[in-house]
Parts: structure tokens; sequence; C-alpha cells
């Protein structure tokens, strides 16, 4: 039995202002319509007996990444809730034991959510040619042919080969070379990019946490047995995992010796990790720009270019990366990318909400949105999923009056509709819940005074 676990968790800092703390990337559409998650659920639809998979992932994604899965259509075995993040050798061992205990001996597939692979039948042919590979010692990587010098990835250096040029012992992991390193390993031919993605069994892994990772191991088991259900999601006992170590997975299985296998796949594959990494991934223009959105160019060479919200106008630049949203714009040379995540954590110090943040929220029931802020109030966006409901308490939303923009509902205690150009008024100091009884979503726009609770 092939049980995936799905990594989802990330707080979104290389990809800012895109990605953010509360909608990081793999939430995002990157590449097409489809989120980096959805992407992976409908890849998993196509790898022979494989059971539903487990998601892990952070508690404040909850919402979002339920509503994607429903989107997709494709059905999960858990989502099990991170209160924060700990990297992934902590994520993989709650996943392993909650597949242990549900699935006896099963053979475990770790995903990440940020890879680009477009190859569904390639990648499910990949995983079948390496399951006859793996026993109860071995852990196997995948591995993909380095075809540039990439600094931002691992680097596997191969040993003796087991299968076919297909399968062999790793001798070691160089993590996110410097350039000449990462150069040096992509010429000699003995080295592979290190994808992330693993096999091994649940029963094996959990044998080797019990050596490597005791304490990591323990603090699993605690958070796990003294779990809550909420709803459709799995919640951890916080204070047990609050003392659980943090690592990541690649730095556990160097400690495997000979059990670590690196099987070479030929895939097309990337990790988008950088605006570098994302604009290899998307058609150019004959000046090698990359633009999406309302973009113009004069004298524009070798550029990403992105606009969400207003017109992007650029002039006489080469090698940049221009991303616009509606609360934040970031410029920045390709050849410094990487320093991104450094702005991130300073704007993080400095208490910018535009790190955590984009204006639009999502909630069990659909999402608000601020339109926009003056002195005195805050203009509104609500929209209501079909068949839906929302409570609002007035008494720290002071709201007064909304307009119905499109679909219809009703309010608490009045059955009558309310459809597109008519208004609600709602008294304060009470709590109001919205009905939307339709098969559309109900949008309304609305005014706000003071400040904006949380719901949800």
């Amino acid at each position: 039995m092939l049980v995936p676990i799905i990594l989802a968790g990330g707080v979104g800092s290389r990809l800012w202002p895109l990605s953010r703390e509360a909608s990081p990337k793999q939430l995002l559409p990157l590449v097409d319509k489809l989120t980096m998650l959805q992407k992976v659920l409908l890849r998993l639809c196509d790898v022979v007996d494989a059971v539903a998979p487990i998601i892990i992932c952070q508690a404040q994604h909850r919402f979002i990444i339920a509503e994607q899965i429903r989107h997709v259509g494709v059905p999960v075995s858990a989502i099990i809730l991170e209160p924060s993040s700990r990297d992934t050798a902590p994520a993989i061992t709650l996943g392993a034991l909650y597949a242990q205990a549900q699935f006896s001996q099963a053979n475990l597939l770790i995903l990440p959510t940020d890879h680009v692979i477009n190859e569904h039948e390639l990648f499910a042919k990949a995983i079948a040619k390496a399951l006859p590979l793996l026993d109860r010692q071995r852990f196997l990587t995948f591995g993909v042919q380095p075809t540039y010098a990439e600094t931002a990835y691992g680097y596997l250096k191969l040993g003796k080969t087991l299968s076919a040029d297909h399968a062999y012992n790793v001798d070691h992991f160089i993590e996110k070379p410097a350039h000449a390193v990462a150069q040096s390993c992509v010429d000699s031919g003995h080295y592979l990019w290190n994808t992330g993605i693993f096999l091994f069994s649940s029963q094996a892994f959990l044998q080797a946490q019990a050596i490597y990772a005791p304490i990591m191991l323990s603090t699993c088991q605690q958070a796990l047995l003294r779990c809550r259900q909420d709803e459709d999601f799995i919640r951890p006992h916080k204070a047990a995992l609050a003392e659980c170590p943090t690592s990541s997975m690649e730095y556990l299985l160097a400690a495997l010796g000979e059990n670590l296998v690196a099987v070479k796949v030929a895939l097309n594959w990337s990790d988008i990790g950088s605006w570098d990494t994302l604009a290899k991934l998307q058609a150019q223009t004959q000046e090698g720009n990359t633009i999406q959105g309302d973009v113009w160019t004069e004298s524009v060479s070798d550029c990403y270019l992105h606009a969400e919200h207003r017109l992007l106008a650029v002039v006489g630049v080469q090698d940049h990366i221009v991303v616009e949203t509606r609360d934040a714009v970031l410029v920045a040379h390709k050849n410094h990318s990487q320093l991104i995540k450094r702005l991130v954590q300073r704007l993080k110090q400095a208490n910018r909400s535009e790190v955590l943040h984009h204006r639009k929220t999502f909630y069990p029931w659909g999402n608000l949105q601020i339109v926009d802020e003056h002195p005195h109030c805050t203009i509104l966006r609500l929209c209501i999923n079909a068949h839906a409901s929302a409570t609002l308490p007035i008494d720290k939303l002071d709201v007064q009056q909304w307009l119905v923009l499109k679909g219809q509902g009703y309010v608490q205690h009045n059955p009558q509709a309310i459809t597109p150009t008519q208004t609600i008024t709602l008294s304060s100091n009470t709590t109001q819940t919205l009905y939307n009884h339709g098969d559309d979503t109900w949008d309304l726009l609305g005014v706000q005074y003071e400040t904006l609770p949380v719901y949800g």
C-alpha cells in the first residue's frame, strides 16, 4: 500500500509579495490556473495503488486548503494541522505516525508542493519503477540530471550503481552550494539535483527516527496521542509539539549511509524557489521578458514583470524582477533574488502586515476583502459561498449597510430573499448571520467602522 504524504507548509518569503504567510506559494496558481497544491493532488491520480493522501499544513491555511481540495475533487485521508512550521522532518514524522496507525505496513511517498512536474504519466511510471527497490531498510530519494548551476537546489553525489544505471548509493549531500561548487557538480556528471521526493516504509522511517531523532519522534507521538478532531482537521497537541526540534528531512537522511538510495528519473522538474526559476517556466517575449498582467515596456530585456491590479510601465532596464500587488511592489535585480528572503525577514521584524497577508482573507464560508481604507471607515467586499452562511458580530463590525452585488440570500430571522441592487441594514450590538441559499456566490459591498474582526 502506497500512502502519499503531501507537505503543504511554508511561509511564503522567496516569492514575496505575491506569496505571503497567509497565502504561501504552494496555495497560489503560479504556472497555470491550478495552484501548486492542486497540481500535486491531480498528479497522484495516475500513481498505481496510491491511497488518498495525507496533507500536512499549517493551521492558518486550513480553510483555503480545504477549499482547494474541494475544487479539484480529489479525496484525502487526513489534513493534519501544525500550529507552526518546524521544517520537513517533524511534518513527515506526524504523517508517518498517522499512516502507521491507519494503514499498518505502509510505504510512504513524500511530496513537496513547490515543484513543477507536468509529465504525470512519467511521474507515475518513475514511482512504479522505484517500488521494487524498496525494502524494510532502504530509503529512496529521487534525483534529476542537473542542466545548469543552480545554487538554490540540493545536490546528491552518486556512489555505487545498484540497478541498471538508475539507482545508486548516495555518497553525500551538498545543500545549496555556492555557484562555483554547483558548476563543478554539473560539470562532473556525478551529481543529481535532489527533488525532495522520498519513498520509504513507515516502519523503517520510524525505526530510524528512534535512533537518530528520538526526541522528535517522542514529541510527535505525544502530539498525536493528545490530538483533537476539529471538523475535517486533525490538530496535534500544541504544547507537546512545541517541544519538537526543528530539522529538515535531508539532514536526517544524511545519517543513513548505504541505506539511502538515489533513483535517477527523467523528468522535467523544477523547484519554484525564486522568481528566477518561475520566469524560466513561463513564455518569454522576443526580448526575453516574462510578462503577466497589464504591463507596458520600452527598451526592456530579460525581465520578469508581473502586474496584479494596476498598469505596470517599465523603461530601460535589464535582468530585473518587478512584481506589483495591491499593497506592495517589489523591484529586484535577478542576480540578487535570493536576498528577497532577507528583506522579508526585516519587514516582519518591523511588523509590516504586507508580509503576513493579502487584502483578501479566506474563511470556511467564503472570503472577505479590504477594498479601500479611510481614516474613519473601511470598504469591504464579502463573498459567501453557495449554500453557506457567515456570522457577523456587529458589536465589533459596526457595518451600517451592505449592498448586494451578485447572487441572493437572506438575513437571520428574515427569510425574504435579498437580490442585486438591494441593501441590508444591520443593527449594532448584535450577532447577525447572512445565509446564501443559492447555487452561486453571494457578493456584497459594505462599510466598516473602527477595527476589522477576525472570523472563523
